[in-house]
Parts: C-alpha cells; sequence; structure tokens
C-alpha cells in the first residue's frame, strides 16, 4: 500500500498538470470535469495493474475495449467516423493517463529523473512568471506541490534519522501537509496582470536603439545578409540558403494586396553568366512612368479611373540592415527626390539615398494599386490609348502631385527606355522555333509576356540548381541551357529567362531585385531575408513599367471589383420571380400526418459485449490455468511440497482458521485438530519439520499434502457453496 500511495503522489499532480494545461487544445465537452475524470480513469486503470495482487487485473483492458467497442457500434454506421472524430479528446485524454503514469513511476523509482524534473518544473515557473502562458491556476498550485514534494524528498535523503526511516512513508505521512499548502496557494487570489517586467525590456530596447541609431557612420559599405534576389551582385550561385533576420518592417493601408513588390535594384545587362547595371545616368524615370499610367486611364476611362489603379499608402522603417537603396513599390506618386524625411536620387531605376540608411529610418510611399487581375484593366494593357500632348497635360493637371514632367521630356524617356532596355538579344534555332510555338496567336505585347510568364511558371523552382556550366558564355547558350536541360531553378533564373525572350519579341525589359511581401491591413509585418526575391518588369507602350513574376507558385496580383461588374451582378439577382400562390390547408384532403415509427431497442447491443467480456474471461482463465500448470510441472518435488502446503494454510484462512499471532504450526494443527478430522491437516506437522528441522521432504510428504489438498477442498466447497469458485480460482497459483 506504501508503494502505491508513494507512487501516486508523483502521478496524480503529473495527471492533472498535464490535463489541465491539454484542455485549452482539445475539441471536447464544454465541461473540463468530463476530460479531466476521463484522464484519472485511464490513471486509475494502469495503477491497478501494477499494484492490485489478482491476476484478474490483467482482463481489464481487454473490458475496457470491449465496451469502447460497444460505444462505437451503438452508433448508426453512417454517423461512426464523425462520432470518433468528434469524440477523439477521450483517446487524448487516456493518453495523458498514460503518460502521467509512465513518468510518475520513472520519478518514484529514480532520484536523477526527479532530479530533472523538478528542475524542469522551475524553469516551467519561471517561464510562467515572464512570459505568462499558464492559465491553468491549478496547475501552477500542484507544480507547487511537487516541488514542494521534491524539496522534501531531498531534504531527508541526507537527513540521518534513528529509528523510523523509512523515506517513502515518511513522505506519504507528510503529504497531506504539503498538499493543504497547495490548497493555501490556490486560494490565495491572484493578480489579474503578470508580474510587469517591461520596464526592464524597455531600458535594454533603448539602450540598443540609440547605440544603433548612432553608429549608422560606422557602416560605410552596403549590408546585404540574403542571397534570394536583393543582392548587390547580378551573378548565379549553385546553392541557395535562405536566412531569416528581419531587415525591414513594412505597414500597409490595404490589407487585400496579395503581394507588395518593392523594388530595389534595376539591371539592364546580361552577358549570359551575369547580370549589370550599364543604364547609371540620374534621372526622373520611375516618376515619369506614374505619370505615364495616370494619362494611360485616363485617356482609356477617365469616368471609372478607379476601376483601374487607386491610391493607398505603406511605410516602411529599416532594422538592422544597412544600405543606401530606397525599396518602393511600382507606381509611386511622384515627388520631389523624396520620402518624407529621405532624400534619395534616382540612378537608372534605382532609388539611391543621400544618406545611409539603417536602424529605424523610416519614410512613407504613396503609390497606385493596379487592379492586374481584372479584365478591364487587362484591356488596357491590350489596347492603350497613344498618348499624346494634349492627353498628357491634361493628366498631369488631373492628379496633385508636386512633381512636374513636359510632354518633350516623357518622349525622350520613352526613347531611352528602348535605348538601355531593349539590346538587341538573338536566340538560338530551337529556342525561336519554341518562342513560335508558345506566342502563336498573341498580338499585343502584353499578351506575349502573360504567356511567357505562364510558360516559365509551370517549371520546378529549386534553390539548389548547381552551378551554370562552363559551355553557358551568351545569352542564347543560357536560354538553350535553362529552357531544354535545365528547366529548374530559383527566382533569378526564371526573371533571367524572361526578360531576355520578351526582348527578343521587341518588348523592353528588365531585371529587377527587392523583396515579396505579402501585408496585413492596418498591421506592422516583418519582412526578413528569406523574403528577397527577383521578378521581370516589362515595359508596355503608353501604360509603362509592369512586374511580370515568372518564378513557379509566386505570381499573385492584385483584384478588386469594377463599378459595371457590380451592375451585372445585382441584375443576375432573381428579383420579380413569381411564386406560386400558397395554399389554404385543406382538412378534408390533408393526408394523415405519418407518425414516426418507435424504434426497438436492439438486445444484441446487450448480450453481444456480456458475451465477449465472458469469452475473454473463459480463455484468459484457460491460459492461465495451463501456464500456471506447466510451470507447476517444472517444480523439483521440494518447491511443490512447499507451494502445497502454503495452498491448504490459504484454504484454512478461507474457512476461518488463521494463524493467531504468537502460535506455533504445531500449536496451530493441534487447535484445528479439535474442530476437523486431524487426518485433513496432517501436513502441518511435515511442513514444521521442514520450517525448523531443515527436513528434506520426499514423495510421500507430497503425496501427503495432495490428499490433505483434496480434503480440505471438499469442506471448501461445503461451506461457501455458489462462492467456491472465486476461492478455487485464487487458490489456482499454487498448482
Amino acid at each position: 500500500m506504501t508503494e502505491c500511495l508513494y507512487e501516486l503522489l508523483y502521478m496524480l499532480p503529473v495527471c492533472f498538470i498535464t490535463a489541465f494545461l491539454s484542455l485549452p487544445y482539445l475539441q471536447g465537452p464544454k465541461a473540463e470535469v468530463w476530460p479531466v475524470l476521463t484522464a484519472l480513469f485511464s490513471l486509475t486503470i494502469f495503477v491497478v495493474i501494477r499494484h492490485w495482487k489478482n491476476r484478474l487485473k490483467y482482463i481489464i483492458p481487454g473490458i475496457v475495449a470491449i465496451a469502447v467497442t460497444t460505444v462505437i457500434f451503438l452508433q448508426p454506421s453512417k454517423e461512426r467516423l464523425e462520432f470518433l472524430l468528434r469524440n477523439a479528446w477521450v483517446l487524448q485524454m487516456f493518453i495523458t493517463g498514460l503518460g502521467s503514469f509512465l513518468a510518475g513511476w520513472l520519478v518514484a523509482s529514480n532520484r536523477l529523473a526527479r532530479r530533472i524534473f523538478s528542475a524542469a518544473l522551475g524553469v516551467l515557473l519561471i517561464l510562467n512568471l515572464f512570459l505568462w502562458k499558464i492559465d491553468s491556476k491549478i496547475s501552477v498550485a500542484f507544480v507547487l506541490f511537487l516541488l514542494l514534494l521534491f524539496a522534501a524528498d531531498e531534504i531527508q535523503h541526507d537527513w540521518k534519522k534513528s529509528g523510523y526511516a523509512d523515506e517513502k512513508k515518511h513522505l506519504v505521512f507528510i503529504a497531506p501537509f504539503l498538499l493543504a499548502m497547495g490548497i493555501a496557494v490556490f486560494q490565495i487570489p491572484a493578480p489579474a496582470k503578470p508580474v510587469d517586467w517591461s520596464f526592464v525590456v524597455r531600458t535594454a530596447r533603448k539602450v540598443g536603439s540609440f547605440v544603433k541609431e548612432n553608429t549608422i557612420w560606422l557602416h560605410t559599405g552596403e549590408d546585404y545578409e540574403a542571397e534570394i534576389g536583393f543582392t548587390d551582385e547580378g551573378v548565379f550561385h549553385g546553392e541557395i540558403s535562405g536566412k531569416s533576420k528581419e531587415v525591414l518592417q513594412l505597414k500597409s493601408d490595404v490589407g487585400a494586396e496579395p503581394a507588395v513588390y518593392l523594388g530595389g535594384k534595376v539591371m539592364d545587362t546580361f552577358d549570359g553568366r551575369e547580370w549589370s547595371e550599364s543604364y547609371v545616368a540620374e534621372n526622373n524615370d520611375r516618376m515619369i512612368d506614374t505619370m505615364e499610367l495616370l494619362c494611360a486611364v485616363n485617356s482609356y476611362d477617365k469616368e471609372h479611373s478607379s476601376d483601374y489603379i487607386r491610391r493607398t499608402n505603406i511605410s516602411l522603417t529599416y532594422l538592422d540592415f544597412y544600405t543606401r537603396y530606397c525599396f518602393a513599390p511600382m507606381k509611386a506618386v511622384p515627388t520631389e527626390h523624396g520620402f518624407g524625411n529621405i532624400e534619395w536620387t534616382q540612378y537608372g531605376g534605382d532609388l539611391i539615398a543621400k544618406k545611409m540608411l539603417g536602424y529605424k529610418k523610416n519614410y512613407l510611399v504613396s503609390y497606385y494599386l493596379e487592379n492586374r487581375e481584372n479584365e478591364k484593366f487587362k484591356g488596357l494593357l491590350e489596347a492603350p490609348v497613344e498618348t499624346d500632348e494634349e492627353k498628357w497635360d491634361e493628366a498631369s493637371r488631373g492628379y496633385a502631385t508636386t512633381f512636374h514632367v513636359s510632354y518633350e521630356e516623357y518622349l525622350r524617356y520613352r526613347e531611352n527606355v528602348y535605348l538601355a532596355y531593349l539590346p538587341e538579344t538573338k536566340v538560338s534555332a530551337d529556342t525561336e522555333e519554341y518562342l513560335s510555338e508558345i506566342l502563336d496567336g498573341a498580338e499585343t505585347d502584353y499578351e506575349k509576356c502573360s504567356r511567357l510568364e505562364s510558360m516559365l511558371s509551370s517549371m520546378q523552382y529549386t534553390k539548389t540548381p548547381g552551378i551554370l556550366p562552363e559551355k553557358v558564355t551568351n545569352t542564347e547558350e543560357f536560354l538553350d541551357y535553362f529552357l531544354f536541360e535545365k528547366q529548374e531553378g530559383y527566382c533569378f533564373y526564371f526573371a533571367s529567362a524572361f526578360v531576355l525572350m520578351a526582348r527578343n519579341q521587341g518588348i523592353p525589359a528588365r531585371m529587377v531585385q527587392g523583396y515579396r511581401v505579402k501585408p496585413i491591413g492596418g498591421k506592422t509585418v516583418s519582412i526578413v531575408s528569406d523574403s528577397a526575391h527577383a521578378w521581370a518588369e516589362a515595359y508596355i507602350k503608353n501604360v509603362g513599367w509592369v512586374v511580370f513574376d515568372p518564378t513557379p507558385g509566386a505570381p499573385e496580383y492584385m483584384y478588386w471589383t469594377a463599378s459595371d461588374e457590380k451592375e451585372t451582378e445585382e441584375a443576375a439577382s432573381p428579383v420579380g420571380i413569381d411564386l406560386p400562390e400558397k395554399q389554404e390547408n385543406n382538412p378534408l384532403t390533408e393526408l394523415p400526418t405519418e407518425q414516426p415509427e418507435k424504434k426497438k431497442f436492439n438486445w444484441k447491443y446487450i448480450w453481444i459485449p456480456v458475451a465477449a467480456i465472458a469469452l475473454l474471461l473463459l480463455i484468459y482463465l484457460i491460459l492461465d490455468r495451463l501456464i500456471t500448470k506447466a510451470k507447476y510441472e517444472k517444480l523439483s518435488v521440494e518447491e511443490k511440497f512447499r507451494s502445497g502446503c502454503k495452498k491448504n494454510i490459504r484454504i484454512l484462512e478461507y474457512l476461518g482458521y488463521r494463524i493467531e499471532e504468537g502460535e506455533t504450526m504445531s500449536e496451530y494443527g493441534a487447535r484445528i485438530s479439535k474442530k476437523m478430522d486431524p487426518e485433513n491437516v496432517a501436513f502441518i506437522s511435515s511442513y514444521e519439520r521442514y520450517c525448523y528441522a531443515d527436513s528434506v521432504p520426499g514423495e510421500e510428504e507430497l503425496t501427503l499434502v495432495d490428499k490433505n489438498t483434496g480434503l480440505l477442498l471438499s469442506q471448501l466447497k461445503n461451506a461457501k457453496g455458489r462462492k467456491y469458485f472465486l476461492y478455487y480460482f485464487r487458490l489456482m497459483k499454487y498448482t
């Protein structure tokens, strides 16, 4: 009993702690008591199996399995799966009970395990103090109880005691007092909020922030952390590895935007193995590009401009990342060389800050969202209106900006786009034939670009494409290698192939590196190095630069419902449909209501489980009898004699003749002989000689014991009647 209680001191608290901590994650009943009781029931089963001396304990798991199976089959066949899923918490709690049993058993039997477990509980309480993660107050109380128990165990371990020295009994006896202390802790009202350590965190952050903000001047060079997408070089890597370092933070006004492409570096020249930037002249290209889009929308469908573009804002904050690149989405609102307090100059396609950007530097960017997935916007890209001076000036006056550019400057800009981003790009005969098949029937630049994007995005993405073969030395060889041999890579490969094929079709295109981010409206999103990305931009005449992302799985463009689509949806609604007239109920013609058929109870749900349990019990008894019999046959004569004597003494106890305290075997035999035939207990004298005179029993003594067993069993049967079988089963272990 002491052993059982000692183990329960550890098992029960562990069971309560794990059960209550699991409750928030269970899809179980609303009442918390049922999951906890299930866990305790599971624990009880395993404790009984471990400590109950009766061998019937081994059929308990079988009985539980039969009961569970019966409950499952009581459900209609179509609903059984749903029933199992709905009650999966029972299995979870049953496993919790088993885990608590095993953990308590290990801790109770091994001092090292107790020390490790107590250290883990201490760490859990410390983390809870700072993070306030444990919502269950009762779990904390049981944790404290276990820590008190561990402390008491450690104190008495090295405590030299005189007299009573049983450590396990000592802990069992003092456990009620430790439990009372745990209950007292549980009753103490908890504060509504955890201990406020935020002042320590704030102080540390302020110190760190001050140091970072005031040491930007130490970073004289660029600081690029990721190889995926944004770097200061345009080489192909054989293998790339992502990094999760936070570099920027983004906050967007629009939460429905699938992805924001923050352009950083633009490259225009490719030699077959590496990208570089040849166009580095100072310009206003980014702002003119936005003006070109505004003019295109104004000329195409001025009245419904909001169906094509919408203005929104994002704010960017630099973290532990030092660079002079300003990251901004396409179609930024024209400004005079700056985003807020960040001044920049555009060189080629890059926005370069005049001062190093780093920790806590931030700026706001206003830009225009494009309704790319809407058919109306696709119509604009397919057939834009030619921009003349009148339309340009009208569009310029229609949008309040701090940036102004003349029509002549716009024409020079457009001419420069073709010079800088449409170099002669030759392809092999195989690639030319392949492109002819893909682009067959494509009439516009946008349709051609869309087909190229779709074709490339159907290939395989990998971070380990391997290094470029030495045979690749120019653009033709790169395309042949990628399209017909490799057909896999990461974003840099796909964007490169797109730019080269678009240029071959007479469409200005360029490589862009930056970050691709999924915003959450009104919330701050961290941009990590892994978000770095590379994509392509193609120039659609009279519309401007358009993002194309051919990387597999990447393209996600904006969509919202246009005004005429809303009208169509309203027109399609079922308005004005005539419904049949409602007829009055006529009691003469009304059909009699069918009475629901009463379900008869199926008695098989009772007798089948009962029969299964009975069969299980019978099989168990037969196997137990055969195993015991086999073990008995292997015993020596002496062992059989000793076992038989113990069996006979147990029968005498069942008959009411227990050995009294201080009574010798001869006195015991004499007392019994007065109440029953002395021949029935003749074995006692032989057993006494065996125990106290070292007499070795032989076949004659064994025969006498067996004869007495038969006589005593006859008396037991007469005395107990129908209960005889239960007593007989208990005696089987001696045979």
